[in-house]
């Protein structure tokens, strides 16, 4: 069975663990400390599409629509994810000549969740799902023996309220461009695809 999320994302990545990490532990809210796992993903020459296996899960991820550019925020991405999970898992089933087409990431997550008002004034801490709201991750990666940090925003909503919500959250938590400014920003996708191009 496969299930469908729509979610609008903007993201940022570094070599340098202290200045991303510094920013999400001075956001307010508590996180849980993370267990470690093993995304495999795709390796593709797209840009716009994800293909990942993560614990037992199928999931393949799409742009829905044009990338949006906003001055004060940066460039929001807005995607469509499927997810299904499998009694056999496709790594499985494929000849070890093959297994190289697979990019090992080993993930450790860090998350924040914070809501948003049906009425889309207020922004508060959350725990546990809610129907309109963004998540705040902070990621240790290790990607062929290379360290990489990411910080990203995941939102979600109702009434294809995913957008704007990524916003209320973003000013709610006061962030600026200007604290990335070191970063890179794009999607894991895209930053696989430059990462596998760049060896």
């Amino acid at each position: 069975m496969s299930n469908l999320f729509k979610s609008s994302e903007i993201r940022w990545f570094s070599s340098e663990k202290e200045s991303l990490e510094s920013i999400f532990r001075s956001l307010p809210g508590e996180f849980d400390n993370a267990q470690e796992r093993t995304d495999y993903y795709l390796i593709t020459a797209l840009a716009n599409t994800g293909i990942k296996i993560r614990e037992g899960r199928h999931e393949l991820k799409l742009k829905r629509d044009s990338d949006e550019f906003i001055e004060s925020i940066g460039t929001i991405e807005h995607w469509a994810k499927w997810s299904s999970t499998e009694e056999q898992n496709i790594l499985n089933t494929i000849e070890d000549i093959h297994l190289s087409d697979w990019l090992a990431v080993i993930k450790k997550r860090f998350l924040k969740i914070y809501s948003v008002s049906k009425n889309g004034k207020n922004v508060a801490n959350a725990y546990g799902f809610v129907h309109d709201g963004c998540g705040v991750e902070f990621t240790i990666l290790k990607i062929d023996d290379q360290m990489v940090y990411t910080l990203g925003l995941e939102a979600w909503g109702r009434y294809h309220k995913s957008g704007d919500n990524l916003i209320k959250v973003f000013r709610y938590l006061k962030l600026n461009p200007d604290f990335f400014k070191n970063t890179i920003c794009m999607s894991y996708p895209e930053y696989l695809k430059n990462f596998i191009n760049s060896e």
